[in-house]
C-alpha cells in the first residue's frame, strides 16, 4: 500500500511557491490552480484524485501575482489568492517573462511526465506548451474548465479536456 504524503512546508518556505509530496521517485504531474486561488486549493480540490493514483506525485505551483479571490471561494478557503494574468499584463511582457521564468525555473529543478491544469491555468499552460517552454517529454494533459477555444495538443499526447454544460456561453 502507498502512502501519498503531503509536505509540511508552506509554499512561502519553498523559494519556487509549489507544495509537493514527499516521494520523489514517482513520475511527476505539474498542477496550476485557476485565477483567485493557490497550490494549496487546488491541492486539496484534488486530493481524492491524488490519493487514488499514488503512482504519480503531484507538483502544485503558485502563481506568481496576489490577487482578491476568485469566484466561489469565500467562504470556503482563507488566502492568499493568486492569479497567472493580471489584467494590466495582457499586453506587458514584463509579466510574460515573469511567468515564462517561473516555469522555467520549475521544469529545471524536475521532470515532469503531464500537466493538470485548472480554469486560468490551463490557459496559461496551453500558451507555454504550444511555445514548448512545458511541452518537451510531457505524456499526457489534463484541462479542467478551461478557457475556450481548447487548446488542440500535438499529434501523439494525450489530452483530456472536462468542459461543463454552461462552459460554453
Amino acid at each position: 500500500m502507498r502512502i501519498l504524503l503531503i509536505p509540511t512546508r508552506t509554499p512561502a518556505e519553498n523559494k519556487l511557491g509549489y507544495r509537493t509530496c514527499q516521494n520523489m521517485n514517482l513520475p511527476k504531474i505539474l498542477c496550476l490552480h485557476g485565477e483567485g486561488t493557490s497550490s494549496e486549493i487546488l491541492r486539496i480540490q484534488t486530493s481524492t484524485l491524488a490519493a487514488s493514483i499514488p503512482q504519480f506525485s503531484f507538483h502544485y505551483l503558485n502563481a506568481p501575482f496576489p490577487s482578491p479571490p476568485g469566484p466561489g471561494v469565500l467562504p470556503f478557503f482563507e488566502g492568499p489568492y493568486y492569479t497567472w494574468v493580471r489584467a494590466s499584463s495582457l499586453t506587458s511582457k514584463s509579466d510574460i517573462t515573469i511567468v515564462r521564468t517561473l516555469f522555467q525555473k520549475t521544469i529545471a529543478e524536475h521532470t515532469f511526465v503531464g500537466v493538470l491544469a485548472f480554469s486560468q491555468g490551463g490557459l496559461v499552460a496551453a500558451g507555454l506548451l504550444r511555445d514548448e517552454v512545458l511541452g518537451k517529454g510531457l505524456r499526457f494533459w489534463i484541462f479542467l474548465s478551461c478557457t475556450y477555444p481548447p487548446f488542440v495538443p500535438a499529434a501523439g499526447v494525450w489530452c483530456l479536456l472536462f468542459v461543463g454544460a454552461e462552459d460554453w456561453d
